[in-house]
């Protein structure tokens, strides 16, 4: 199946260079927006990562800026310009 080769790709590419530190607790964090797999992953309490794979015609946000949350007040925004 696709999914199952797109799986093993995954690994292949994100896991296994940081199996050592996985295994220590160090976090995943990672996005591939371009080329023949387009994902983002995370990992979570130390076993897990979740990874979302999305159709080469999608746009992809990875990021965005804070919107009235945490981080949007003056003295952010000042060290931000």
């Amino acid at each position: 199946m696709p999914e199952d080769r797109a799986a093993d790709r995954f690994y292949q590419a994100e896991m296994v260079p940081r199996l050592t530190g996985l295994r220590r607790g160090i976090r995943l964090d990672v996005a591939k927006p371009d080329g023949d797999d387009r994902y983002v992953a995370v990992s979570f309490a130390g076993i897990y990562a979740l990874v979302v794979w999305f159709d080469g015609g999608e746009s992809l946000t990875v990021a965005l800026p804070p919107s009235g949350g945490p981080g949007f007040d003056e003295g952010a925004q000042k060290v931000r310009a």
